[in-house]
């Protein structure tokens, strides 16, 4: 049973990255990055706070975090955001533009975002985009997130697997991305029977491999949004795909 799960799972995320791929389709910025490739390529440094924002809140509300502070600054040019000291970024994210704070972790999340503002300018001079826009291979650039404080495996992978689907950038052997084991990732391969704990995010990241060892991480849209919307805490099992196979480990 579960392995037809797998195959089954497995050609529905080959269907939707296939045809993700055949023709460009705008962003609708419905999680807060750059909203098309213009906004992408002239604020290249949103995407990477974005990514780098993304802990333990909501995705929309980690995305969208950069532009608020936008908005603070008076624009989004990359030397508005570098002329600021870490004490105005800490003072920003505890009160906002409207008083309201921005992160749930907010003193070490501003400490986060003003060191990877810091890295932008004195690594890649100041332009984010220099990050990936050397044909980079999957394994490099998951390096290269990685260097930014705060970065780990699933953010990592998650912004290198969003650059290569999402804003088409050049990026070779597929093999180095893996699945980003978020909760709603690891409930998903746990109730399928993939996985034995909610806890192992290792046994996820594994699994995913054994699945798509050409690319772990194509499984990450698919999952990610059938955990977010239908295979919650309290699943929705009759509104399921799955649900004749599923073994509804819950």
């Amino acid at each position: 049973m579960v392995n037809e799960l797998e195959e089954i799972l497995l050609k529905i995320c080959k269907e939707k990255e296939e045809n993700e791929f055949l023709e460009y389709v705008p962003l609708d910025n419905v999680e807060g990055r750059p909203s098309g490739m213009e906004e992408f390529k002239n604020y290249p440094h949103l995407f990477v706070l974005g990514a780098i924002m993304d802990r333990q809140i909501p995705a929309e509300q980690a995305w969208d975090l950069p532009r608020k502070i936008a908005l603070c600054l008076g624009g989004k040019d990359f030397s508005l955001f570098a002329n600021k000291s870490q004490d105005y970024y800490y003072k920003i994210f505890e009160k906002g533009s409207d008083g309201k704070s921005l992160h749930r972790f907010n003193r070490v999340m501003a400490e986060c975002f003003y060191s990877g503002i810091q890295d932008i300018k004195n690594k890649y001079s100041g332009d984010a985009s220099k990050i990936w826009d050397d044909n980079p291979t999957a394994k490099q650039l998951i390096k290269r997130f990685e260097e930014f404080k705060g970065v780990g495996q699933k953010i990592s992978t998650m912004a290198v697997n969003i650059l290569r689907r999402d804003y088409k950038i050049n990026i070779s052997d597929l093999s180095y991305i893996d699945i980003s084991a978020d909760v709603h990732v690891i409930r998903v391969f746990k109730r399928m029977g993939f996985v034995k704990s909610l806890k192992d995010k290792d046994s996820v990241i594994e699994k995913a491999r054994e699945m798509n060892p050409d690319f772990p991480g194509i499984f990450d849209v698919v999952v990610w949004g059938h955990g977010k919307d239908i295979c919650k805490s309290n699943p929705l099992c009759n509104k399921c795909e799955f649900e004749d196979i599923c073994p509804k480990n819950i």
